[in-house]
């Protein structure tokens, strides 16, 4: 199974997500669309949670993307998990939305508590993919994270923002789901 779990207000008919519709490079997914985000935080973690326990699947991959990375992090809290490995693209971590004068997400105290005793079950093939200049996942913050986790494959695109070129997402993309 490859799950596709959108940013906020994503879909599956525009962007990266339409781009792995069209390929078949997914087999299932979830938008973080107006209907999602009117549930609350523990709903929406138990439905990704749900999404992945449920499935018969040996071989589970996820690409996640902005604020659906911070949700699919979150459900690895105290989880034993059977995913195989997952693609981060610009996610948000957490802290450092503080630092952009932003605000903190919801939960953060708790997933800040997860990384530093280390009940964050993330599978041991983990890539995050983020823009120099992202102003939501910065550099300090996927290091941070980083130091908890220094199996993770980081993969920085100079001069980009939070939404990162296309053309390089796709290969990047291709490349995971080809590994």
């Amino acid at each position: 199974m490859t799950l596709y779990i959108s940013g906020l207000n994503g879909s599956i008919d525009k962007g990266l997500g339409k781009y792995l519709t069209d390929k078949k490079l997914i087999t299932d997914f979830i938008v973080l669309d107006l209907t999602f985000q009117e549930l609350k935080f523990n709903e929406q973690i138990k439905l990704i949670k749900d999404k992945i326990q449920n499935n018969s699947s040996d071989t589970i991959q996820i690409i996640a993307v902005s604020f659906g990375a911070y949700l699919l992090l979150n459900s690895f809290i105290d989880s034993i998990t059977k995913v195989k490995s997952i693609l981060l693209i610009s996610p948000v971590l957490g802290f450092v939305s503080l630092k952009q004068g932003g605000r903190i997400p919801i939960n953060y105290n708790n997933f800040s508590k997860a990384l530093k005793n280390k009940t964050l079950n993330l599978p041991l093939e983990t890539k995050i993919i983020y823009g120099s200049d992202d102003f939501i996942c910065s550099e300090e913050s996927v290091n941070y994270f980083t130091s908890f986790f220094p199996t993770t494959t980081i993969f920085k695109i100079e001069n980009g923002g939070h939404s990162l070129p296309h053309e390089i997402v796709e290969r990047e993309v291709f490349e995971f789901l080809s590994s």
